[in-house]
């Protein structure tokens, strides 16, 4: 009965709803360069621009290209590094410049050049101290420290020596960081600053050509510690991920799934309050080793391009929009009784579309009614502004905090009451919220008797 009253509710919110359905991946259908693989991007947040340069489409590319959200424009700079895939670049937000490193160049040799991109031109840096030569590593700048991070790659285009050295470059010179524990020596894994903790996470990558990896790790700036996340992608390498700061959550799409026969994939996954999930909306065909970027200025993940075993290069653009994360949080405070103040909480804080979702109220009597209230807003209820006191119904000192337009009764044991619901599978409710606050019976705790919680606003998604 309660997920028949929840999917009758649902239906309601996709009626009134005003922010509806969040897109996830988007075709943007444009030309640009040409189809390769093996290439690298980054975003200048000064700019506004995806900056993007080399790859493989059978041959070593090094041609300079920017992407403003519209259009592709093929930069023609007085000076270029040398031609490149699988190197590594990040913006330097605090210099204001793209910094590239390594790669592997023309004839196969593995390179340990230092550049940087102005938005006019490539300039050559030559500092002190530098990491080997490399390919297949992974770069990002820190926000926390502002300096450019680099961990792991290759030597070789077999990976047949693969690395596990940490580093740093803040404009002047590598050094080399030495902690006391290390991930292992990988290759093509994916690498961001979680900017929730400030810490650099690595997860998956590859130990040759073929052995993958699926661990996580997570460098506080001190030392790296192995975290266990749940629900893992599994085995995966040559991952695109890109960390989205209006969310906190990391998103990583593609790559090579594991163990052999190697698979590209064309799965996108969201991690986000230490889980991993993964999004089901249709996206981008299966690929490995594309160019991918968060334009923090529209709030998108862009992909280009990318490389298939079987059906060679690609050249489309696709955009992530990372709405869609479900989440929790409560707000405003309850009226108490003789147990203290009423809470409402969820033990399942995914609101996930088609999943179970459970809603708690404790701090209650052990015995007696209590029950439930569903609105759509937190600003007013039947045109009274929010929150609203409850003192003139005799509830003194309690508020009211949300709309109600469906009540449920809870199931009371001990103290504890508990609703458990469907949620409906309905993509139009991506991003929408609805709001629930607890109410309970307990004679004397004010002239009405009638014990208030706090409330939740809970918003659908799809991670």
């Amino acid at each position: 009965m309660t997920v028949i009253r929840f999917h009758v509710l649902a239906c309601l919110l996709v009626a009134t709803a005003s922010n509806l359905v969040a897109q996830g991946w988007q075709d943007r259908a444009i030309s640009g360069p040409s189809a390769r693989g093996f290439v690298t991007m980054t975003y200048d947040q000064l700019r506004g621009v995806c900056v993007l340069f080399g790859g493989w489409n059978g041959s070593i590319l090094g041609d300079t290209w920017e992407y403003d959200g519209n259009t592709w424009t093929q930069r023609s700079p007085a000076t270029a590094p040398p031609a490149r895939c699988c190197h590594a670049m990040t913006f330097d937000a605090t210099r204001g410049v793209t910094v590239m490193f390594g790669g592997a160049g023309l004839g196969d040799p593995d390179l340990g050049d230092t550049w940087e991109w102005d938005g006019n031109d490539w300039t050559q840096r030559f500092p002190a101290n530098s990491p080997l030569p490399r390919r297949v590593h992974r770069m990002v700048f820190s926000f926390t420290t502002g300096k450019t991070f680099l961990f792991g790659g290759g030597v070789t285009g077999l990976g047949s020596t693969v690395l596990d050295d940490t580093w740093e470059y803040d404009g002047n010179d590598w050094t080399q960081l030495n902690p006391a524990s290390s991930p292992p020596a990988r290759w093509a894994h994916g690498l961001v600053e979680d900017l929730n903790t400030g810490n650099m996470v690595v997860f998956g990558g590859s130990i040759g050509t073929s052995s993958h990896l699926q661990d996580q790790w997570e460098f506080d700036g001190n030392d790296w510690q192995q975290v266990a996340s749940q629900t893992p992608p599994g085995l995966r390498a040559r991952v695109c991920a890109q960390h989205v700061i209006t969310n906190g959550a990391t998103i990583a799409f593609g790559g090579h799934e594991g163990p052999l026969p190697l698979t590209p994939s064309s799965e996108t996954w969201v991690f986000s309050g230490g889980a991993w999930r993964q999004d089901m909306r249709p996206g981008p065909t299966e690929r490995t080793n594309m160019a991918s970027a968060y334009d923090l200025i529209r709030d998108r993940v862009v992909v280009f391009g990318g490389y298939h075993p079987n059906q060679g290069n690609r050249s489309d653009t696709w955009e992530f929009d990372p709405a869609g994360l479900a989440s929790f949080r409560t707000f405003g405070q309850g009226c108490g009784g003789t147990l203290g103040v009423p809470v409402i909480s969820a033990p399942s804080p995914a609101a996930l579309l088609g999943a179970q979702f459970d809603i708690e109220l404790s701090n209650i009597p052990a015995t007696g009614p209590a029950w439930i209230a569903f609105g759509f807003s937190r600003t007013q209820a039947n045109g009274l502004p929010l929150p609203a006191s409850l003192d003139v119904i005799g509830a003194t000192g309690c508020q009211l905090l949300t709309s109600q337009e469906a009540v449920f009764p809870f199931m009371n044991t001990g103290g504890t009451a508990s609703l458990q619901f469907t949620l409906t599978s309905d993509t139009a409710l991506i991003g929408t919220h609805f709001y629930n606050q607890g109410f309970a019976v307990e004679a004397g705790a004010n002239p009405l008797g009638l014990l208030v919680s706090n409330a939740g606003d809970t918003t659908h998604g799809v991670y």
